[in-house]
């Protein structure tokens, strides 16, 4: 089964405003949202063993 190359390659919905960013789709959307919540999970875990650090006296 094959498509024409023209259907494979002319986009229906041509970009009308916005960035590079919009020519992704939406993985381009979830990959910054998938980071930025991993990034800030991680600084509140370093922050909670910062915060309860404890030297053995």
């Amino acid at each position: 089964m094959s498509a024409p190359s023209r259907a494979l390659t002319d986009d229906p919905y041509p970009l009308k405003r916005g960035g590079p960013q919009y020519q992704l789709g939406l993985p381009g959307f979830l990959v910054n949202e998938f980071a930025g919540f991993a990034l800030g999970v991680d600084r509140r875990a370093q922050d909670v063993i910062i915060c309860n650090w404890r030297i053995p006296t």
